[in-house]
């Protein structure tokens, strides 16, 4: 098995949503995100800007990322942070999720870890997937907080249980090695053939993925594969995936 550590990467939500949602024009911040699906910067700044101002949290989060990722507008880490707090304290996971990727970052404000873990488990605890990995992978790590694996487990857990391709990675490797949890073999190889399934995973992490599955199959048994094939067809079938809410959901 390649992986000898955990993936490390923190996540910041997301400007795009899961699926093209309609455009009302009495209602900016859905104007501004399908300006955004159809690649119309400058017009989906000028709706999410309208949106931010009118009190809208998701929209004030939408803006921020507008700022943070320098998109039609040029890039100002410490205007992202001002509307990621604004969003934040009205609630909204995403700007949560973000304003704790820019105290981790150390991106328009002092890094300060605690902070960070702060604002990660305010989002993660309203099922916010990103939100979930970033405070696992901030608990596997020892930062702002006292490094645990279990703790880092059951967060990673929370995100394959929604779909997250890299917690599902994450969560294979761990069931392999037995941190944070009991070593278990079959559960490994759910999770890793789970994250094989994503469309979206590229050519090297597919190899990757195959050889952890082969590395398993070598140590498992005939009926553990099966179980473990079963497990990964349950949870593939519709009342198995709970759906992922958006980074910037319209309220």
């Amino acid at each position: 098995m390649k992986r000898s550590s955990l993936l490390f990467s923190l996540f910041i939500a997301s400007l795009y949503l899961a699926q093209v949602l309609p455009c009302f024009a009495e209602d900016p911040l859905l104007s501004g995100q399908k300006a955004l699906t159809d690649h119309e910067f400058g017009t989906a700044l000028v709706y999410f800007r309208r949106s931010a101002q009118k009190g809208d949290p998701a929209g004030q989060c939408a803006l921020g990322l507008m700022y943070e990722n320098g998109c039609a507008v040029e890039k100002d880490y410490a205007q992202a942070k001002t509307w990621f707090e604004r969003s934040a304290r009205k609630g909204d996971p995403g700007g949560q999720n973000n304003l704790g990727f820019l105290y981790h970052s150390g991106w328009g404000v002092k890094r300060d870890d605690a902070v960070a873990v702060q604002w990660f488990q305010k989002a993660a605890m309203q099922g916010l997937a990103s939100a979930q990995m970033n405070l696992a992978l901030m608990a596997a790590r020892g930062e702002g907080m006292k490094k645990d694996f279990a703790t880092a487990f059951t967060w990673f857990q929370k995100a394959g249980l929604q779909g997250d391709e890299e917690a599902q990675v994450n969560l294979g490797q761990m069931c392999s090695l037995g941190e944070g949890t009991p070593k278990d073999l079959v559960e490994s190889y759910k999770w890793f053939s789970l994250a094989l399934k994503h469309e979206d995973v590229d050519e090297e992490k597919t190899n990757e993925l195959h050889d952890d599955l082969e590395w398993l199959e070598k140590r498992m048994t005939g009926g553990q594969i099966q179980e473990a094939q079963k497990k990964v067809q349950a949870f593939a079938s519709p009342s198995g995936l709970p759906d992922t809410p958006s980074p910037t959901p319209a309220p």
